[in-house]
This record gives structure tokens, sequence and C-alpha cells, in this order.
């Protein structure tokens, strides 16, 4: 691979990414930000993203075969393989996911994985390679009983691990390795 082909794929890959933190996160603004200006997502042939979408209600699913919004307490999406060519000034890129939902129904919890594989066409906007639009596809997805989980509120949150690192880089600059110096990473 070219290093022009690793700095496409990087930026690419980059785009994809911020995408998924945005919908792991509920940060509809950070996930938007994957998408040109104009851009267009369509789950099922229907437009949830951009000029013209269809509005949905909160208790309406995101996708076919999931439950309503309000049922979903977590999800994780991870990002696999993805595959991208040149169409002249545009990028057509299939990327697959596997993505991992938390339900609550009938007062148990279980767990969604699903298959996703996305089909962009990507165009550089003001530096950046942003989707312009987005098919969505499900291949494929299970559901799993609960073993065991862990509230989000006792969940470390990525800040209070960098802050306890700050903290304790301060208090000692130099000497043994953060985790010697009473650096409690949990």
């Amino acid at each position: 691979m070219e290093t022009d082909d690793i700095a496409l794929e990087y930026k690419i890959r980059s785009t994809l990414l911020k995408y998924i933190r945005g919908i792991d996160r509920a940060d509809h603004r950070l996930r938007l930000s994957a998408f040109a200006p104009q851009g267009r997502m369509f789950i099922d042939g229907v437009q949830v993203i951009g000029p013209n979408a269809v509005e949905r209600r909160a208790d309406s699913p995101p996708a076919p075969g999931l439950p309503p919004r309000e049922t979903i307490i977590a999800m994780s999406h991870h990002l696999h393989q993805v595959e991208i060519k040149r169409v002249a000034t545009h990028y057509a890129v299939e990327s697959d996911t596997t993505s991992y939902l938390v339900i609550s129904e009938l007062d148990q919890h279980c767990m969604l994985v699903r298959g996703v594989r996305y089909h962009d066409i990507m165009s550089e906007h003001g530096g950046q390679l942003l989707i312009d639009e987005r098919q969505h596809y499900i291949d494929w997805m299970f559901r799993a009983p609960e073993l065991f989980n862990i509230a989000t509120s006792k969940r470390p949150g990525f800040a209070d691990f960098v802050g306890r690192l700050e903290a304790a880089s301060r208090i000692c600059m130099s000497g043994p390795p953060p985790a010697q110096r009473g650096f409690d990473a949990t």
C-alpha cells in the first residue's frame, strides 16, 4: 500500500469512526459531523439524515429490526474492514461494523448483536473526507441474554482516567511509572 493510500484510508476511517462515536455516545452533533453539509443517510430505503429527511418519533425504532429508542440502554459499534474505490471525484466506501445494543424489554435486559454494512459516497469538503450519501444495511442479527451489567454511573470515563494520569504526572514528574506511584487506573 502506498503512503497516499494509507493517508486516504486514515482520513476515511476517521470520518467513519466519528459517526460511530457519535452513535455510541448519543452525540447527535458528532454523528452529523461525519456528513457533508447536504449529506444524506438512508435506512431500509427511508431517508433519516439530511435535507427532506423523515422526522422519526422518539418511540420509533432507529432501524429495521430494532426496538424503540427508549428501550436501548447502551450500545457499542466496532468498525472492521473497509473497502475504498475512487470514482471520479468521489470515493465509494463499503464498511462493515458489529453493533452491540443492550435493551430493556419486559423488565429484562438482553443484547442485540448485529452485522451492519454501510455503502458510502464520500468526497472532500473543506479538507475533510465526508459522507455525501450513506446506505445502511443489516446483514444479520441475533439476541443474547444478559449475564451481568455494570451500571453506566459506575463505569470509569476516559476524561476521569486522563485527569488521574495528569494529576499523578504533576505529583512526580520523574521516578517510577504511574502505576508504581499509586496511580490507580481503575
